[in-house]
């Protein structure tokens, strides 16, 4: 008995070796080709039994190879095996569509591809019976071609009994001659109903065309073997669908006579295609289209546009804003709860044209199709706008989120659908800088900015490295003994082409990026070192202290007090010689926590300052809770203040509940005489502003220092 023989189609023939070693028992005839070409070639010589075929070789791939061996009639019951290392559902998804009959991912497991292989090669040799089986039936027929019609049935009868597939017979006009008990199982079609041309009314009228099309082919060439799959509408309105292969028969003259063959249930197999394409397109947690749906039909639309003026399109580019926060603050399921919710809402207003993905985290893409115009893309984005102004209840928890939008409308310039997404997200980008819950149309200038945003966070990246970030400090005064009593530390990037560039600059960019971690970090050991020099340099002035700006990433960091600790103890300064500054926005976020975070704080010794003062939304709930040392009146109050207007009212209240609360109060842009005289009057105790001094660099101030040492 001859070996079953197995055809290794792969560019590098290590990975012949590789399978070859572990299928190596004498069991198997292994052959090797090294491309598709050679495998097509090599087919009647080799006559394989199964297929190991690789995806990712040069010149034709795999995927193709398997499409054309496929094509091949005689080949096309051949098992073909995909041997692959990709593991995306679409990858897979491509290799069925193509006719693969299994893979097995690389690294290739002995097991595995033993299983595997023995699997295809039963599935060979039951469709070998099968088809020798129906051929010596067909011999038969040649020489009883005079028996009577109920001999052959009977014939075909006994043949059915042991063979569990569906058989038929049918003339060269198609007309059913017989069928077993197995057809009528799988079709819901009795052989009264499948008899003459009957059986064409099982078919789905979406198939029949094809079917009747390649039958009448198959006739009129005298095609020996015919392979094909349809659906039949079975029984109570269940579609199955069938591989149908059948064998032609000729008379003892050589005359066609008609086929004999048999249909198999498919249905299971095809269904499981269908969610591995389906998974592949679509986002398991909403049911949106995914990313890869939405640039194939970006790519559709762009088309779309290039040959007809009159078809319109836009983009629409979501993103939801303080769902971070709403995230960690009720838990990850409740977030998913939240995306799918807001997926319910995007569709409510969309028609079915329309196609919306989500692409990621809390971020969804519209494409609205066939507008009429400008305002009705308008329309859409304000009723979303308005929509998501209203709270949502989920498992009893009601919350405010809104969305931020950018939108960008189609046109003839656009060739790649990345480039829409992208110029959606650039406006989307100024929604949220603008104050969020709004939207942004994009411009031409908004890609101009976007590009020179990006070339400045590559340059930040190497300021890093080359040590191009300097501090300036800014002196803080008590306003009662007109005495130096610290310094405010505030960062500047001194560019090497540019020159100091200031904070507001490049700040935003570092906190987007995560960039601020490592740039505090800096400043706090930077301002560390400085003051420790000052101290030693400067005696008579200490104790003086250095104030530092926190960002909201900062809090969030687990190693921030044990790395302050470090910068403390590395300059050898005790912790009441540093105050960290934190806005009174940051607060919002996580109020327990951040309360258990200045504790552990103040317990070094080290003070806080809570920065901005009467411009957040910090509660006077929680404010005797929070362990600070200062209040810190902004600049806005101060610069608008004129005797008892408003803003003056508000410095005198907030002085009020600094001395009700214990703390100090600091009233930071004083920038003149009359400023400081009245924020006197009112019992500010410290003051920094440009009245005393603007900030500047290390070497200044200790110009300053040595006229008062």
């Amino acid at each position: 008995m001859a070996l079953p023989s197995i055809l290794v189609v792969d560019d590098e023939p290590h990975n012949f070796d590789v399978i070859e070693a572990l299928l190596f028992d004498k069991s198997y005839n292994l052959n090797y080709a090294s491309n598709g070409a050679e495998a097509i070639q090599s087919l009647e010589l080799i006559q394989p039994d199964v297929i190991l075929l690789d995806v990712m070789m040069p010149g034709i791939n795999g995927i193709e190879i398997c499409r054309q061996i496929k094509a091949i009639e005689k080949w096309r019951m051949v098992p073909i095996i995909i041997v692959t290392a990709l593991n995306r559902k679409e990858d897979l998804a491509q290799c069925f569509e193509a006719g693969a009959d299994d893979f097995i991912s690389k690294p290739i497991n002995k097991i595995e591809l033993r299983a595997r292989v023995n699997s295809m090669l039963r599935i060979k040799q039951h469709y070998d019976l099968l088809q020798s089986s129906l051929e010596r039936q067909a011999a038969l027929e040649k020489e009883k071609v005079e028996a009577s019609l109920k001999e052959s049935e009977n014939r075909y009868a006994s043949l059915a009994s042991v063979v569990p597939v569906g058989i038929f017979r049918l003339d060269l006009d198609g007309h059913c001659l017989y069928v077993n008990d197995h057809w009528s199982y799988i079709t819901g079609m009795s052989a009264d109903e499948s008899e003459g041309l009957g059986w064409l009314n099982g078919i789905h009228p979406e198939d029949r065309l094809t079917v009747a099309r390649q039958w009448y082919d198959a006739t009129k060439i005298g095609t020996v073997l015919l392979s094909l799959e349809c659906r039949f509408l079975g029984s109570k309105d269940n579609t199955i669908w069938v591989i149908g292969q059948s064998v032609l028969e000729r008379n003892e003259h050589g005359q066609m006579t008609g086929f004999v063959g048999t249909i198999t249930d498919i249905t299971e197999r095809k269904e499981a295609q269908k969610n591995l394409l389906y998974n592949s397109l679509h986002d398991p947690l909403t049911s949106l289209a995914n990313r890869t749906l939405l640039i194939k039909t970006l790519e559709v639309a762009i088309a779309k546009a290039s040959v007809s003026e009159s078809y319109q399109y836009a983009v629409l580019f979501l993103d939801l804003d303080r769902f971070k926060v709403i995230n960690d603050s009720l838990g990850h399921l409740f977030g998913d709860q939240l995306l799918q919710n807001v997926a319910q809402k995007l569709q409510s207003h969309l028609k079915p044209t329309d196609l919306i993905a989500r692409i990621g985290g809390d971020e969804f893409v519209i494409l609205l199709e066939d507008i009429a115009g400008d305002e009705d893309v308008l329309q859409v984005v304000q009723k979303i706008l308005h929509q998501f102004q209203t709270s949502t209840v989920i498992n009893g928890h009601e919350v405010f989120i809104t969305t931020s939008i950018g939108l960008v409308f189609g046109n003839s310039h656009y060739k790649k659908a990345n480039d829409l997404i992208r110029d959606a997200d650039i406006a989307l980008y100024r929604a949220k800088s603008a104050g969020k819950a709004t939207y942004r149309l994009f411009d031409a200038r908004m890609h101009t900015q976007a590009v020179n945003r990006l070339n400045l966070e590559t340059q930040l990246r190497k300021a890093f490295e080359r040590d191009e970030f300097v501090l300036h400090y800014q002196p803080i005064m008590d306003i009662f003994k007109k005495q130096l009593v610290g310094f405010e530390a505030l960062v500047r990037w001194q560019h090497p082409t540019r020159g100091l560039i200031l904070p507001s600059e490049f700040i935003p960019i570092t906190e987007e990026t995560g960039m601020i971690l490592r740039l505090d970090d800096w400043v706090i050991n930077e301002s560390c070192r400085q003051l420790s020099d000052w101290r030693n340099r400067f005696p008579n002035h200490f104790p003086l202290k250095i104030s530092v700006n926190l960002s909201v990433q900062d809090l969030r960091a687990a190693n921030l007090v044990s790395s302050i600790e470090s910068s403390l103890s590395k300059t050898g300064l005790s912790g009441d010689c540093i105050t960290l500054e934190i806005t009174e926005s940051m607060l919002i976020d996580n109020i327990h926590k951040t309360i258990d975070l200045l504790n552990q704080l103040r317990e070094k010794n080290i003070h806080i300052s809570i920065d901005d003062f009467g411009t957040g939304y910090s509660s006077l709930k929680y404010l005797h809770l929070l362990p600070a040392d200062y209040l810190k009146i902004d600049r806005s109050f101060v610069s608008r203040m004129a005797e008892e207007n408003r803003d003056y009212q508000v410095v005198n209240t907030i002085i009020n509940l600094s001395n009700q609360l214990g703390v100090a109060v600091i009233a930071e842009g004083i920038e003149t005489n009359q400023q400081l005289k009245w924020l006197e009057k009112l019992g500010c105790e410290f003051g920094q502003g440009y009245f005393f001094s603007k900030p500047l660099p290390a070497s200044e101030i200790e110009q300053l220092l040595f006229q008062f040492n």
